[in-house]
């Protein structure tokens, strides 16, 4: 099945310059944290998916996880995208392993640090799910000092590095 074209992109210059200047304060090594925020359906993942490509045409590493709206949803599901987006460039289990952060990752992403037929959900305790969060944060902070790294969410936020 054929892809169709994206739509020209007009109308946010700003932001994307705005965007374009954290991504070149990244790879200078200061990073920054954007958030985009607004109402439903005014281009805030469009917006995300442009940092993405210029992001990576500047050859910085970039993942995009999304929330499901959908009751259900698999926990962690925009982790478990982002983290697989990064390992496409990235040794993400390496890095873990070398911080010794895989076992509490485990549960984030099982199928990259783990057991992939791991049951997940409710059987964490508060605790182990604020453990999982820090490992994810030192990983991701590890993971910077190697490549820069562009990560959005599609739905409210944008982080550069």
């Amino acid at each position: 099945m054929a892809t169709l074209p994206r739509p020209e992109f007009v109308g946010r210059e700003a932001e994307l310059a705005a965007l374009g200047e954290c991504v070149t304060a990244a790879l200078e090594g200061y990073p920054r944290l954007v958030i985009c925020r607004g109402e439903a359906g005014i281009g805030k993942t469009r917006l995300a998916e442009e940092l993405l490509d210029s992001a990576r045409t500047r050859g910085v590493v970039g993942s995009r996880g999304a929330a499901a709206a959908a009751d259900g949803a698999t926990p962690y599901r925009p982790w478990r995208q982002v983290l697989s987006g990064i390992a496409d460039s990235v040794d993400v289990t390496r890095v873990a392993d070398e911080h010794s952060l895989t076992a509490d990752l485990t549960w984030l992403a099982p199928g990259l640090f783990g057991d992939a037929d791991r049951p997940m959900g409710d059987t964490e305790s508060a605790e182990d799910r604020l453990r999982q969060f820090d490992a994810l944060a030192m990983l991701l902070g590890r993971l910077t000092h190697q490549v820069p790294l562009v990560l959005t969410n599609g739905t409210q936020s944008c982080n550069c590095r």
